[in-house]
C-alpha cells in the first residue's frame, strides 16, 4: 500500500499523517474546514504546516468533503470524490489504494436507564451542570447522580475525563468545586508534539473586547533552547497570551497583597 488518503476533521489527520508518512507511506489528508489546525492558535497552526506538513510526503485538501467513496474492485484503485464543504460542488477526485474514515465520534449511553429517571439525552450526550450533575427533562438535578467523560460532551478528551472525576470527588466528599475547562490542556501527538491550553489569541482578543481588558502576547523560539538545539529540534514556537496590567494596576495588587 503506497497512498493512503485519510478522511478526518480537525486534528487527527496530522497526527495519522506524520505517523504514516515516516513509514514510507504517500498521505493525502481531506478536511471539511478552511484550515489546516481549526481550534489550535493561527500562528501555530500556520508553523505546524511549515514544520510539519510541507517537508512531508503529505498532500492535503482543505473545506471539502468526501462525498463519494467507490472500494477498489478488479484492479481499479479506491475513488474518492470530493465537494466543495460550504457550495457542495463538486471540486476534485482521487484515486488511491485504501482510505482511513473517521469523522466523528457519538455517545454511547443506550441502555443505561436513563429514561427511568426522566433524563433526556440530547444527541446521545447526558445532561449536566458545571458540576457535572445530572439535569432531568425539566432541567432539575437528579439526585446523587453525577456524569463525567465523553458522555456528557462537554469535552470529549481523556484528561477532561480525569478532572471532571476530581471534581466530583471534591464534592461529594463535601468542598464545592467547578471545574475551569480552560484550564484543561489538548495535545496533537506529531513529531513535534503541538500543545496548548487556554484560549487562543484571537479568541482571548476577542474576549478582552467585550470584557474591557488588555491582552499581551509573548513569545520564544525553541532556537533559544539550548536543550531544544542539542536534540535537533529547533524548529518551534513557545506562546503565551496574558492579561495585560499596568504597572500602576500591579503596585496596587501588591500592595493589597
Amino acid at each position: 500500500m503506497n497512498q493512503l488518503p485519510i478522511c478526518f476533521s480537525l486534528y487527527r489527520p496530522k497526527e495519522f499523517s506524520v505517523q504514516l508518512e515516516r513509514m514510507d507511506k504517500k498521505v493525502t489528508f481531506i478536511e471539511a474546514l478552511d484550515q489546516l489546525m481549526p481550534g489550535f492558535d493561527p500562528e501555530i497552526s500556520k508553523l505546524a504546516q511549515r514544520v510539519l506538513i510541507n517537508p512531508r510526503n503529505i498532500d492535503y485538501h482543505t473545506g471539502v468533503f468526501a462525498s463519494k467513496i467507490t472500494p477498489a474492485r478488479d484492479g481499479k484503485p479506491v475513488t474518492i470524490e470530493l465537494i466543495d464543504a460550504k457550495t457542495k460542488e463538486q471540486k476534485d477526485s482521487l484515486e488511491v489504494d485504501a482510505a482511513l474514515i473517521a469523522t466523528g465520534r457519538a455517545p454511547f449511553t443506550q441502555g443505561l436507564g436513563l429514561e427511568n429517571i426522566d433524563v433526556v439525552t440530547q444527541r446521545g450526550f447526558v445532561p449536566v451542570d458545571e458540576r457535572m450533575r445530572v439535569l432531568d427533562a425539566n432541567g432539575n438535578l437528579v439526585p446523587h447522580l453525577y456524569c463525567i467523560g465523553d458522555a456528557n460532551g462537554k469535552m470529549m478528551l481523556a484528561h477532561a475525563a480525569s478532572a471532571q472525576g476530581i471534581s466530583v470527588v471534591e464534592q461529594v466528599t463535601g468542598r464545592d468545586h467547578v471545574l475551569n475547562h480552560l484550564s484543561i490542556p489538548a495535545a496533537c501527538f506529531t513529531h513535534p508534539e503541538i500543545s496548548m491550553v487556554g484560549l487562543t489569541e484571537p479568541q482571548a482578543r476577542e474576549k478582552a473586547e467585550k470584557e474591557g481588558f488588555e491582552v499581551s502576547v509573548a513569545k520564544t523560539s525553541f532556537k533559544a533552547n539550548t536543550k531544544a538545539l542539542a536534540e535537533n529540534e529547533g524548529e518551534g514556537l513557545a506562546k503565551v497570551i496574558f492579561l495585560y496590567l499596568s504597572l500602576d494596576t500591579v503596585l496596587v495588587q501588591k500592595l493589597i497583597k
